[in-house]
Parts: structure tokens; sequence; C-alpha cells
């Protein structure tokens, strides 16, 4: 009888386990969310992204962001005229927000404006001298998960990211947020699936997974094209893996873009550079959208800096 009844005392403890725990990673519905809106995207050595994220600011009501860095006073100063919640690096912060201590790099560099509106990309603010690109979405979807990351920030509760796929505009979006989404495996799912073509840029790049799956489908006769900063032309890094192929080395302004293009119709963007610790202990989040508009302006972007540097190597 008393093993009955410690039997018993056991189940009954898993199963509120699991609804406390249920509770604490707040599960959302499987529904597909369905919006329409703006996305307006800037190239920071092309265009004043700081300028748009304060015209943001002067705006909102209220802002919630997450940097890796932020070293831009007019935003600063902007930030403390609304109600804002501003979280810092710690390693980076100085007098400006709250300073946040996480196991890798807290590398995002994201912002949410009235529960409506989320800026993403890999722009610091007050880093001027990068090739950076920032990408503005109204989307009310898309603000939840960034709020979601901002309480898991501040709290470090073990969460889910509510909306992982929205339709926006009638076309998909995915939103994922590193480590709990695994984001190595949803950029190696696009990667696999590629076609015909594989464009990217990155700043730091030491995943061989993801690079040996680029020279992979080039093997099938997929197109690949590349920039990686100056720096990665190292044995340990995985530039050597490509040098037989149309990648090259960034050398006139640091590439700071975190970036791949595939087909021509799929872009990939966010804080994440891929190496092992983006994936696995930072704190980083990506995008991955279909809107052709949007694809066109960061392959543009993209020619353009190519043609820079094969100019720059034959000066």
């Amino acid at each position: 009888m008393q093993q009955k009844q410690q039997i018993l005392f056991a189940i009954i403890f898993i199963v509120f386990a699991i609804v406390i725990y249920e509770y604490n990673t707040q599960s959302y519905s499987s529904t597909i969310v369905e919006e329409t809106g703006d996305i307006i995207v800037a190239f920071c050595d092309i265009n004043n992204c700081s300028n748009d994220l304060s015209k943001l600011i002067s705006s909102s009501n209220e802002a919630k962001c997450a940097f890796y860095n932020q070293k831009d006073e007019t935003l600063k100063n902007n930030f403390e005229k609304i109600n804002s919640t501003t979280l810092i690096y710690a390693k980076n912060y100085e007098d400006f927000g709250k300073p946040i201590e996480t196991k890798g790099l807290m590398h995002h560099k994201f912002c949410v404006f009235d529960d409506e509106i989320i800026t993403t990309g890999s722009y610091n603010p007050g880093e001027s001298s990068k090739r950076d690109n920032q990408i503005i979405i109204t989307s009310k979807a898309l603000s939840e998960n960034y709020k979601q990351e901002i309480f898991f920030l501040e709290t470090s509760k073990e969460t889910k990211t509510p909306h992982t796929k929205i339709m926006f505009n009638n076309r998909t979006i995915k939103n994922y947020f590193c480590p709990r989404d695994s984001c190595k495996e949803k950029i190696l799912y696009e990667l696999e699936n590629a076609e015909e073509s594989i464009i990217f840029m990155t700043f730091t790049f030491t995943d061989k997974d993801i690079a040996s799956e680029i020279l992979e489908r080039n093997s099938t006769g997929v197109n690949v094209k590349g920039i990686i900063e100056d720096f990665q032309n190292k044995k340990e890094w995985v530039y050597p893996m490509f040098e037989n192929n149309s990648v090259i080395l960034a050398t006139t302004i640091t590439q700071h873009n975190k970036v791949f293009i595939i087909d021509n119709k799929t872009l990939i963007t966010g804080s994440f550079n891929p190496t092992n610790a983006a994936n696995t202990i930072n704190n980083e989040n990506i995008i991955i959208l279909e809107e052709p508009e949007i694809v066109a302006k960061y392959l543009d972007y993209f020619d353009y800096v190519y043609s820079l540097e094969t100019l720059a190597k034959t000066i």
C-alpha cells in the first residue's frame, strides 16, 4: 500500500512539474499569424542607420532594445526622453542602459517600438565605419518575439519564441533566437535547398559545417559568391576552404554584415555570424524572409560591395 502511494505521489509530482515547466516556458499556439506591414532596409555604409533609429525613437512612446554595443550619444539622449529599456552586453557597458551578463556574447542589435515595429540586423549604434545592414519591420507578431527575448535576457527564465513563422504580406517570415532555436540548423536547411545560387557576407565565419554545405551545393552546380572580413585569411578560419571559389576578402571597410541570400529569393539577416559560439552560447537572432523587393535591395548592395572589393584588389 505504501509503495502504491509513493508511485502515485511520484506521478502527481511529474505531472505538476510538466505543467509548471510549460507555464514558465510560455507555450504558444502553433497557429500561423497573418499580417501586412512595411519593411524598410538600410545599408549603414551608404545610408544613415543612426538617423533612422533616431527618428523611430522620437516618434515612439516606448522602446525595448538589446545591443551588443551602443555608443551613439544622440540615440542615448533620445532614449532617455521616452519610456525605454535598453539592455547592453555587460563587457561593453558604460553609463547607459542595463548591463546584461551572459555565458557567451549578448550579441543582439535589435529594438521593439510601441509593440509594433522591430529593428534588427548587424548594426551596433555608434559604429559608423563598418559595412552593416539594418532592417525595420512593422509587425506585432515579430515585436512579441523580440519582447520575449528581452524578458529572457532580464530574467534568465527559459522561454519559447512565440511566432517562429508568420505570413507577412502573403509571404513567409521566419524568426529565430539562438541558442534555443538552433539557428545553425535553420541556416543549413535553407542552404541545403539552394538550387541556383548562394551569396553571403560575413564578419566571422568559422563554422565548417555551414562552409562545407555551401561547397557541397557548389559541387552540384549552385553558383557561390561571398565576401568575408579580411582577418579571416587564416588556416583556422574557413576562408581557405573557399579560395578556389568566387569568395573574396574585404579590405576597404570592415565587412560586418551577416547575410545569406539563397536562389536570389530567400534572405537571412540578423546578428548571427556562422560560428559555433553564435549557435551554442551567444544570444543571437535571425530573420529569414522572401520579400522580392527587399531581397533585390540586398542583391544590389552585394553587387556594389563585391565590385568595390574586386576593384580594390586590381589597383
